[in-house]
């Protein structure tokens, strides 16, 4: 190579030990490397497959809680254990009290109590703290009005007493009780017989002829006044007390007085339904107490027996695996599963992610130590097993070695011994068939003026890079290097400019050319310059090479239209994508085996 060739490529031109051996002095290879495949067998193109599950384990089972989760708090939180998915412990809703039906809500309060007064003894109720009657003691069932006897209380009933016996023997005499007192006055026009009085001690009796109205007055005003009519006694009728108001009660006449009697009585005795109230000639409902203060977090408070009744707080989910907030603004619940490591994740046996919840050195993402037996970061996976920890010498386990830049022999060179193909520091296995390159390449069969590859690996919008391995016997050379620009019949077409050299200088030159003059070789150098110009029908590309024993190829695209991506292929699968103006490095190198 000329001493001008050789300073241009001095950066990537690999040395050569005492050995005889190459050794590459350039770079390491790009971290963007695409080498590998996609789950449905092509090449990586860096896009997730539509098949890909992003998370869901291939065997329908599960890889974090949330795999699990039916949406459903009433039946548990649903866990992830050992990749199946395990139902969790429904919530608890229980208030102690047998007369209620206790059942769960998937929304606030979240928790129902229905009371059930028919599981109670007769007559009781069922309240906040179980069965309850109306007494504790018979003053508790006093109701201030003694006429109608003294209530007692008895098992938790009130029973009405007995009321006052005020009647007499004389069906002319009105009789009542009114404060805790019997009154009887005399109605005359009760009596039969005109003329006759009502006396309260002997009934309706004749009175003989009167001369003056003194004779006839019977002392009771109530019954009305009597007086003397052509000398017999004639009464003009009882008062009339009636104040014609139905709420004061029964307005009565005693010892010559109107007196009010007891009014109606409207309370129904339920606090729920209001205080009644006496209207015209009739009892009016009272206002029900607005026993709700409209906050969400104390719960929605109810009317009971004893009056209003606190709610019950609707985000109390009754697990102790969370810790339980409430947001009166949002009106919502939060239930964060308790973190007990405080390393910022929720322990595993609560539905969260943390394997350990008491290292908090140990949760998902930590990084993994690949000593001690320790799943720091909860994938299941310790020490060797993690795919970070692999590489570590004592985590080697000696294998033959291969061309696949890992020293899988455990001797710590990758690939010793060994002599493989290498392009910038990557290693890749070339494309090996039982013909040669002109077979291979297969210049204008079937398509005119392209190359059609046998298998076809060119890809539309992509020059592909690749080394072709032939049979040694009858062969020129063992190796060639094949570029073919663009995809046969996509449509696009497209111009390239590829510069090319290698060393050792090969003097074979051109192999394969798809067009005469697309191509210029200089032997002195080992390579030269393609200029390329194609129709949506076709390709363009070149052979070249013929090489034996180790070499390396040196690739440089200028002036693209109609591709935009450079791939250097790999046979097992995959490639190393490139881009244009840059300096591509093809080689096949020694590697001497450790002592």
């Amino acid at each position: 190579m000329t001493t001008r060739v050789m300073a241009a490529l001095a950066w990537l031109v690999p040395a050569m030990t005492g050995c005889g051996e190459l050794r590459l002095t350039g770079p390491p290879p790009d971290a963007g490397t695409a080498l590998g495949a996609d789950a449905d067998g092509a090449w990586d193109d860096g896009v997730a497959d539509a098949g890909d599950d992003g998370g869901i384990a291939e065997d329908g089972g599960c890889l974090v809680p949330s795999d699990c989760d039916d949406g459903l708090r009433c039946n548990g939180f649903e866990q992830c254990v050992d990749g199946s998915c395990t139902a969790g412990a429904a919530p608890v809703c229980d208030d102690g009290l047998a007369c209620t039906d206790d059942r769960c809500l998937e929304e606030p309060p979240y928790c129902r109590f229905d009371p059930h007064d028919e599981r109670c003894p007769g007559g009781w109720r069922c309240g906040p703290d179980g069965c309850a009657g109306d007494c504790g003691t018979s003053a508790d069932c006093d109701d201030g009005e003694p006429c109608n006897g003294t209530e007692t209380c008895s098992g938790g009933l009130c029973a009405a007493g007995a009321p006052m016996a005020c009647a007499d023997s004389w069906p002319c005499t009105v009789e009542g009780c009114l404060a805790g007192h019997c009154y009887s006055y005399p109605d005359h026009s009760l009596c039969p017989v005109w003329g006759q009085i009502c006396d309260p001690d002997r009934g309706c009796i004749d009175v003989g002829p009167c001369t003056t109205d003194e004779d006839c007055d019977d002392g009771d005003p109530c019954n009305g006044l009597e007086d003397c009519t052509f000398g017999l006694c004639t009464i003009s009728g009882p008062i009339s007390c009636d104040d014609g108001d139905w709420c004061s009660g029964d307005d009565l006449c005693i010892d010559g007085a109107c007196v009010a009697g007891p009014p109606p009585r409207c309370d129904d005795g339920d606090p729920c339904n209001g205080v009644e109230t006496c209207g015209d000639r009739e009892c009016l409902p009272g206002t029900p107490p607005a026993c709700d203060d409209g906050l969400f977090c104390d719960g929605t408070e109810v009317c009971a027996a004893e009056g209003c009744r606190p709610g019950t707080p609707p985000c109390d989910d009754r697990t102790a695996c969370t810790a339980d907030d409430c947001d009166e603004t949002s009106r919502s619940c939060r239930h964060t599963v308790l973190d007990g490591d405080g390393d910022g994740f929720g322990g595993a046996a609560c539905g969260g992610e943390d394997c350990d919840d008491e290292r908090g050195w140990v949760h998902p993402g930590a990084p993994e130590s690949c000593l001690g037996g320790v799943d720091e970061d909860c994938d299941g996976l310790t020490d060797c097993e993690e795919p970070a920890c692999a590489a570590l010498p004592e985590c080697c386990r000696p294998a033959p070695e291969l061309c696949n830049g890992r020293d899988d022999d455990c001797d710590t060179a990758p690939d010793d011994g060994l002599t493989c193909f290498v392009t910038d520091g990557t290693v890749i296995q070339p494309f090996v068939t039982g013909e040669c390159a002109a077979e291979f390449y297969q210049l204008g069969t079937p398509l005119a003026g392209s190359a059609n590859l046998d298998p076809d690996v060119t890809v539309s919008d992509a020059v592909v890079v690749l080394v072709h391995e032939t049979p040694a016997l009858g062969c020129p050379g063992r190796w060639n290097l094949v570029v073919v620009a663009d995809r046969a019949g996509d449509g696009s077409g497209g111009t390239l400019r590829m510069d090319f050299y290698s060393d050792p200088i090969t003097e074979t030159g051109l192999t394969i050319s798809d067009d005469a003059g697309d191509c210029e070789f200089r032997p002195r150098i080992g390579g030269g310059r393609c200029l390329w110009s194609w129709d949506g029908c076709c390709t363009d590309g070149m052979a070249f090479g013929d090489f034996d024993g180790t070499f390396c190829a040196y690739l440089q695209f200028f002036e693209h239209s109609g591709v935009s991506e450079v791939r250097v292929l790999d046979a097992a699968g995959g490639y190393v994508s490139r881009g244009f103006d840059e300096m591509i490095t093809v080689c096949r190198v020694s590697r001497p085996g450790m002592p």
